[in-house]
């Protein structure tokens, strides 16, 4: 038993670190996103959404957003990992607004993708369809 003590250790040790080396969701979010693709409803092609020039960005609890139009806004967010949602809190000139949740999905380190109601619940399923619109989010080089 003891000819196996510390191959137990050192395995033990590597889960542990290997654990504490892994990144959060919302560390994995920081930084800027880049739309680069839109299905539902409102699909539109790869170069149709680069025009769009839709970033977001993520730092700390706050997300900036620049759409259409080019307006920007600031606003906070939360995550619920358990159920991989991103509720979107309105900025503050639109307090009466509601808050809205989406799914999110990463792909990699680099693409992320969410999954938006129209009527600003998360949907049920990453399903683009009439009332369910996926926009996927390339991360903005440095």
């Amino acid at each position: 038993m003891h000819r196996y003590g510390w191959f137990v250790v050192a395995v033990a040790l590597a889960a542990t670190l290997s654990v504490g080396c892994a990144k959060s969701d919302k560390d994995k979010l920081q930084g800027s996103w880049v739309a680069i693709g839109m299905e539902g409803e409102k699909a539109a092609s790869e170069d149709e959404v680069k025009k769009m020039d839709i970033k977001i960005t993520f730092k700390d609890d706050k997300i900036t957003g620049k759409g259409l139009g080019g307006q920007e806004e600031e606003s906070t967010y939360s995550l619920d990992t358990g159920k991989k949602t991103i509720t979107l809190n309105p900025p503050k000139d639109k307090k009466d607004e509601k808050a809205k949740t989406a799914l999110y999905q990463f792909d990699g380190d680099d693409t992320l993708k969410l999954a938006m109601g129209k009527s600003g619940d998360a949907p049920k399923e990453f399903k683009a369809s009439a009332d369910t619109m996926i926009m996927t989010l390339k991360r903005e080089k440095k």
